[in-house]
């Protein structure tokens, strides 16, 4: 049994439970920002084509533009070469370019790399300033990483901050998660988790356990077989160099 997200609880609000499809995350975020004034920040992988088109598609039909960070610029710039894709492109009018304080943090064009310099004359290249004041028109592309840029952003006591990836599954990452709630508490900004993807929740899991009955489960791909211990009436932990013989 591979148990890659078997871990440790951490508690959060689910739109959509894992295993359900992009339409359904488009669906609920949709709800979800349609009824916010304020600003919404989606923390998703931008190199997920589909959920990168799911938000652009909800910014458009929100009558919202979806704003990235000039690393997310150059990704939809090479893109775009292949229009199978349906990406937009970084000038597109429903896009927004957040242009980071660096350096001097006057937004010298010396205080960025050269091949950065090619968005900032764009007119969609929008400073805090301007992100600031029209932050209730931006669904902005902000993850944990980056959440700095939000200083400057200012957003409004009861903005919106989606998760759209995968719930933490080991240490590392429960504290990044922490930390991440940390910031938002900070701002006063709600917390939604939105996803959808091809792993199986614990519950899912112990009902696959209980629906085929095994006599033997070996946890393989977990950082907590331990926990397999409650879903089998014989859990063997798998050891490096054992042979084990799995017929009848």
């Amino acid at each position: 049994m591979r148990g890659s997200i078997i871990g440790r609880q951490f508690c959060v609000i689910n739109l959509a439970k894992t295993g359900e499809s992009e339409g359904k995350v488009l669906g609920a975020c949709r709800e979800l920002i349609e009824k916010s004034a304020k600003l919404v920040v989606a923390d998703f992988n931008f190199k997920d084509v589909d959920r990168l088109r799911t938000f652009y598609s909800i910014a458009r039909k929100t009558g919202r533009k979806l704003a990235v960070t000039l690393g997310d610029a150059f990704l939809l710039k090479h893109l775009t070469k292949d229009p199978k894709l349906q990406v937009p492109p970084p000038d597109d009018s429903h896009v927004v370019i957040i242009v980071p304080k660096r350096g001097t943090g006057q937004y010298r064009k010396e205080d960025y790399d050269s091949d950065e310099r090619q968005f900032l004359s764009q007119p969609n290249a929008w400073t805090a300033d301007k992100l600031s004041k029209d932050q209730a028109k931006l669904i902005a592309h902000v993850s944990y990483y980056n959440i700095g840029e939000l200083i400057d952003i200012r957003p409004e006591i009861g903005s919106s901050f989606i998760h759209s990836l995968r719930e933490p599954f080991n240490e590392e990452m429960l504290g990044d998660f922490q930390r991440l709630h940390k910031w938002l508490e900070h701002f006063g900004m709600s917390f939604t988790q939105s996803h959808a993807s091809g792993h199986a929740t614990g519950e899912e899991l112990k009902q696959i356990i209980k629906e085929i009955e095994a006599k033997t489960l070996f946890p393989i791909h977990t950082e907590h077989p331990e926990l397999f211990r409650e879903m089998a009436k014989e859990t063997r932990a798998v050891q490096v160099g054992r042979t084990y013989n799995l017929s009848g």
